[in-house]
């Protein structure tokens, strides 16, 4: 059968993935396929005021949302709505060396992932800048980084093995996808600038053929950029490496800026290997994009 999530309240985008939802209930094709959206609007606290403290290692949905904080007094926090964003955890590093600040779907310690458990695998991120983007002239593990996407190292800028969108903040000033197998990576930089105050929509597709990623700044009606060159398949992990969905942003070894990301949206969708999925139905502005 078909399998859905959905949590909290929808969104201008989402009344397009819910008829997905719905069509996969319906379509006999369509047998065991995984659909999960994170709203990121739990985590209320009855009576309380904005912004409220999220504590680390607590699941506050039923995707297993969470924040992990490492450091000293990192934060994670659930803040005020915006017009078209509705559900909002906002991570903060502060300024203390490597400081590290993440959200995952499920907990840290249970890497379950596998992209060959999928035929056709996607994800899409929506996360907003803070208000300053740091900057330096040397290396990331001085100033730090913001990942997105896959990983199965926990709270590192240096996965062993991940699929990630990354903004390495003294070395690039756009996205870049990064894929890393075995701690060797291999990076594509986009066209996409990062400004502080902005709204980014970061995709990820896996199938037989490799890896493609879109990215842009957030639009309610246009498709994200696709990323050129791909599929890409250079240090793409072993499809049996398990791993985790995250948004990271961590301090290098010297205090930094404070950085800030907040994430709206995490969305994960895949057809399972074993059983496959009719022509008929690729999904909605996911795994029919690519």
């Amino acid at each position: 059968m078909a399998i859905g999530y959905s949590t909290g309240t929808v969104d201008s985008r989402a009344p397009d993935y819910i008829d997905s939802i719905v069509a996969l209930e319906h379509n006999a094709l369509a047998q065991d396929c995984f659909v999960m959206q994170e709203h990121f609007n739990a985590g209320l606290v009855a009576g309380g005021t904005f912004p409220q403290t999220l504590i680390t290692a607590t699941a506050y949905s039923d995707n297993m949302a969470q924040v992990t904080l490492t450091g000293t007094a990192p934060t994670g926090k659930r803040v005020i709505s915006t017009l078209g964003h509705p559900g909002q955890w906002t991570l903060n590093t502060l300024t203390t060396a490597s400081n590290k600040s993440m959200i995952s779907i499920g907990p840290t310690g249970t890497l379950e992932w596998q992209t060959g458990f999928f035929g056709k695998l996607a994800f899409r991120a929506l996360v907003l800048t803070g208000s300053v983007i740091p900057v330096g002239a040397v290396g990331a593990t001085t100033y730090g980084e913001y990942r997105i996407g896959f990983t199965d190292t926990i709270n590192s800028l240096a996965p062993v093995n991940g699929i990630e969108w990354v903004f390495d903040v003294a070395v690039d000033a756009h996205w870049s996808l990064i894929l890393t197998k075995a701690s060797t990576a291999t990076k594509t930089v986009s066209t996409i600038t990062v400004a502080a105050s902005t709204w980014y929509d970061l995709q990820l597709y896996v199938d037989a053929s490799g890896v493609q990623a879109r990215a842009a700044i957030f639009s309610a009606t246009a498709l994200p950029t696709l990323l050129a060159g791909g599929p890409f398949v250079t240090n793409q992990p072993l499809t049996t490496t398990a791993m985790i969905p995250h948004i990271l942003i961590m301090n290098g070894t010297a205090g930094v800026t404070d950085m800030a990301l907040t994430a709206d949206l995490m969305e994960l969708a895949g057809q399972y290997v074993t059983t496959g999925l009719g022509a008929n139905y690729r999904g909605h502005d996911l795994t029919r994009s690519f």
